[in-house]
């Protein structure tokens, strides 16, 4: 199968009226813009990636474009170009950068530097760019950290990416089957690194591409000590309520402590919960 993505011209563009007025994007095109574009780089992180460098003549090479640069990265950070792309330019420089350190902070410092070399359009591409190849990088120390079960590495991580504010990180896919972090987290026994995934907000509901939850394979229940601690170890409160605002019960929690915080171990019955929720509030004295 061949999946064509039309990734930056599927999103809401400013446009051009007949006159040559220039017409600028709703209120709502430009919220989904901005959700939309940081999540760009996703699939180039999960699946093969076939780097096909051709330009037109007179065109910035591919190497020097900073988009075609930043999404080369983004598959090289996600381990995607050795497959289909292990002689493109990218690839080879990037494999230079990485033996020289073994540091993937620093990488992505030199990266940071790297972009900054490059051709782009806008200066606020540049920063776009450099912020999701940051988001990247974390993804990559994240995968590392889950598979050598490194609780320091893990920790260090999570706390770059709460601190950046990359919370969705932690239920974006790392493999083409759509395995979240907790997912992988629970196939390789990181007990541990359950623990902290979990704390950090991490959603052990979210299915990967078979249907399987995290402590599950091919639907049949998993029965390691990682899985059994996943069953029975709550969610961040901010992530027991699916579609919740996090700030409004962030709010409400602090508000009314006593009548929020057994609500936080309601994870089962969402329709239930938010009734309770609705009427925990509701009768609360007001301070």
């Amino acid at each position: 199968d061949v999946l064509i993505f039309f990734d930056f011209m599927s999103l809401p563009q400013v446009g051009q009226g007949a006159g040559g007025d220039i017409l600028k994007r709703t209120m709502q095109e430009k919220r989904t813009f901005e959700e939309c574009l940081p999540s760009m780089g996703v699939l180039y992180s999960m699946f093969p990636v076939m780097v096909c460098d051709e330009v037109l003549s007179g065109q910035t090479p591919y190497p020097e474009s900073g988009w075609c640069f930043s999404e080369s990265s983004t598959a090289w950070l996600g381990g995607q170009l050795s497959l289909l792309s292990a002689d493109s330019p990218v690839e080879q420089l990037l494999n230079e950068r990485r033996a020289a350190t073994h540091d993937l902070q620093q990488l992505g410092s030199d990266l940071d530097e790297l972009l900054a070399s490059k051709k782009f359009l806008h200066r606020t591409d540049l920063e776009m760019s450099k912020t999701m190849i940051g988001g990247f990088v974390l993804k990559r120390r994240l995968m590392n950290a889950i598979s050598s079960k490194s609780i320091d590495k893990l920790q260090s991580a999570l706390k770059d990416i709460r601190d950046g504010c990359f919370h969705s990180l932690l239920d974006q896919p790392l493999d083409w089957n759509l395995n979240t972090p907790l997912h992988i987290a629970v196939a390789v026994n990181f007990t541990e690194g359950v623990i902290h995934l979990l704390e950090a907000g991490s959603n052990k509901h979210l299915p990967n591409l078979r249907g399987d939850t995290p402590v599950q394979w091919h639907l049949f229940p998993r029965l390691s000590a990682a899985a059994r601690l996943c069953r029975r170890k709550p969610m961040h409160p901010s992530r027991s309520l699916p579609g919740a605002s996090k700030a409004l019960f962030q709010m409400a929690a602090d508000r009314y402590p006593s009548s929020i915080a057994p609500l936080s171990r309601t994870t089962t019955d969402i329709d239930q919960t938010f009734q309770d929720l609705e009427s925990a509030v509701s009768t609360a004295p007001v301070s």
